[in-house]
């Protein structure tokens, strides 16, 4: 039967870049298992989770196996921080769950609103006072993926608007449904 080991002992040359590459995977997975438990997948972060410690089992036991070789723990470490690299650029592609969009406009918010809502966001105005200056505070929740979006249209609206974002764990529309989203292989064509 030929295993992991065979192949590493046969190809010399390829020890460390097995190792790095390796040790990519594992980290990559572990930052977006992180996100997972963080937004409640449970199943999701359990199955990577399995995959991830396979993974680093193989690389872990591949430098332990080849100590004499300084190179092989550098891939090791160097996989490792590359690794945390990958892992949060996958995590922004992925862009899991919804965050809450707050914007305060210092004039009545009317117009940021009107092109809000006719981009499809739902948006609720809340009036306020900075100091003794009144401003409006718009509340808008969308999908991670659709933050930058509601910021850009925001910021060309009223240039003065001040942004902030919150993940949201939870989020039940409501009397604010969120529009249909694709979903199965759809979605995955529709990532940016």
């Amino acid at each position: 039967m030929f295993t992991f080991s065979d192949l590493v002992s046969e190809q010399a040359a390829w020890v460390p870049l097995l190792i790095f590459m390796a040790r990519v995977a594992d980290v990559s997975l572990g930052t977006v298992r992180t996100v997972f438990v963080v937004r409640g997948l449970r199943e999701l972060a359990a199955g990577i989770g399995f995959l991830e410690v396979t993974i680093w089992l193989l690389a872990i036991s591949t430098v332990v196996q080849h100590l004499d070789a300084p190179l092989n723990v550098i891939a090791y470490a160097g996989g490792y921080a590359t690794g945390n690299y990958v892992g949060v650029w996958l995590e922004t592609k992925l862009a899991l769950g919804y965050q809450l969009v707050q914007l305060v406009s210092a004039d009545d918010g009317r117009n940021l609103r009107r092109l809000l809502e006719a981009a499809g966001h739902r948006v609720t105005a809340v009036p306020g006072h900075s100091g003794q200056d009144p401003v409006t505070l718009l509340l808008v929740t969308v999908p991670r993926r659709e933050v930058a979006s509601v910021m850009a249209l925001a910021r060309e609206a009223d240039p003065a608007v001040v942004l902030t974002t919150e993940d949201l764990r939870f989020f039940h529309p409501g009397l604010c449904p969120a529009p249909a989203r694709p979903t199965g292989w759809r979605a995955v064509l529709k990532m940016k």
